[in-house]
């Protein structure tokens, strides 16, 4: 079974659907079985947003060595098809609290953005995240990750909470961006 969103050329946003199934079989084993429904997330193509997504339903970050570290990934993306040049999007964060990294060459390290054009404008860029061992005592502090993109695409913002000398974020997924939340 395959299912498609309509490009209807309106601008709806982001949104969740529950598709629902049924069974009817001669067969007594299949008759009215009980079938999950499944979640779907349409992104919609008509509206210019920045796009943040989690790698899971519970993302988690801690400082530490090699050994004792967990880093984690995210993803960026834009809504709207490039009609012309490029759009960037550009990361504003506390570098002494948070590193980012990626493979992907449109992520700019050094300037802390990323580059979308009219052929790569859906395809995610992963970013991995790392808390950086800082000297905050058992200070709790909030932290966040913006993401503003030039072109008329907006902001989105994502908020780090560090608690503790051994910094523990978790990842949380909002319908307006991405959260990160002790």
């Amino acid at each position: 079974m395959t299912v498609k969103a309509v490009d209807d050329h309106r601008i709806e946003g982001e949104r969740v659907y529950a598709i629902s199934h049924s069974a009817q079989s001669a067969d007594a084993r299949f008759d009215h079985a009980a079938i999950k429904n499944v979640k779907v997330t349409v992104f919609d193509n008509d509206k210019p947003e920045v796009i943040v997504a989690g790698s899971g339903d519970s993302n988690t970050l801690l400082e530490g060595d090699a050994t004792t570290q967990i880093t984690d990934t995210y993803t960026v993306r834009l809504g709207k098809p490039v009609t012309s040049g490029t759009v960037t999007v550009s990361l504003d964060f506390d570098t002494a609290q948070l590193s980012l990294a990626s493979a992907d060459p449109r992520f700019n390290a050094g300037t802390r953005s990323i580059t979308f054009d009219s052929t790569n404008w859906s395809a995610p860029v992963e970013l991995r995240m790392t808390a950086d061992r800082g000297r905050q005592g058992g200070r709790h502090q909030v932290q966040s990750i913006r993401h503003t993109a030039d072109a008329g695409y907006g902001a989105r913002r994502s908020t780090l909470t560090f608690v503790g000398r051994r910094r523990r974020i978790v990842l949380h997924h909002q319908r307006a961006a991405v959260g990160f939340v002790e």
